[in-house]
This record gives structure tokens, C-alpha cells and sequence, in this order.
């Protein structure tokens, strides 16, 4: 299924080209941005780190952006509650499934 960014971007991919209306270095411009928000707006797999040595048993980073993701909006929310990266933006998928 298709989300918003990706039919837009598609949209912007294959339209006519109108003389005066638009140029190619536009369409590019707006199709990196748009494939931008695709990617950020396309779940990716956390990264789990073990802590050797500290209370701490692991840390849980972005895929994008490497940061840790935590809960210091919501330090006593669930984890899985965090849907997106808090620095980047990245949509995070949880599942413990190997695609």
C-alpha cells in the first residue's frame, strides 16, 4: 500500500512536462524531498545494543539517525508507544520479525 509521499512522489515522477510551467531541476528538487518523507515515513527495524557492565542492561537506537530512542517525553509511557524518532523523525518498527 501506498502512502501519501510515495503517490505524490509518483505524481511528480510522471507527469507531462509543461513548457514554462515546470523545469527538471524543480521536479528533482520536489522528488528529493519527497523521497525523503517516503523513507522516513517507511518504518525502519530499531537497533538494540547490550550495556556490558552497567544497570543498564541495553540501549535502543534510530536506524536513521543513530540516536537513542527513549522516553523523555514520556518517561512513563511504554516503549512501544514511541512511534517515530524523537531527533530525526524516522518511523521505527518494533517487531522482533526478520524481514
Amino acid at each position: 500500500m501506498l502512502n501519501k509521499y510515495q503517490i505524490a512522489m509518483n505524481v511528480v515522477r510522471e507527469r507531462p512536462k509543461m513548457s514554462g510551467f515546470s523545469s527538471q531541476n524543480t521536479d528533482d528538487i520536489h522528488l528529493s524531498i519527497l523521497q525523503e518523507l517516503v523513507e522516513k515515513a517507511t518504518p525502519k527495524k530499531i537497533i538494540i545494543k547490550d550495556i556490558k557492565g552497567s544497570y543498564i542492561k541495553f540501549r535502543i537506537y534510530c536506524p536513521t539517525c543513530g540516536k537513542i530512542v527513549d522516553r523523555t517525553n514520556n518517561p512513563y509511557g511504554n516503549m512501544l508507544d514511541i512511534k517515530y524518532c524523537d531527533q530525526c523523525g524516522q518511523k521505527l518498527d518494533w517487531s522482533d520479525k526478520n524481514d
